[in-house]
């Protein structure tokens, strides 16, 4: 993974009882770990369609995935 990478990172459900693949851009790489922000296309004003045309990146919720794990 190199910085700028869009990757699919498993994203734990809430109640830690599993997870889904999300995806997210790698913001920093490291030997040790990676640092991702994970990407949606739900905007809060946008009604819910089956065409995905916007999508953000959810700039409040970032993971830190480390290498070797």
């Amino acid at each position: 993974m190199i910085k700028g990478d869009i990757v699919l990172i498993p994203f734990p459900f809430s109640d830690l009882n599993g997870s889904k693949l999300r995806p997210a851009v790698v913001l920093i790489e490291s030997e040790l770990d990676v640092t991702v922000c994970f990407i949606t296309s739900q905007l809060k004003w946008q009604h819910s369609t089956y065409i995905l045309v916007h999508s953000i990146v959810m700039s409040r919720i970032f993971y830190l995935i480390e290498r070797g794990v």
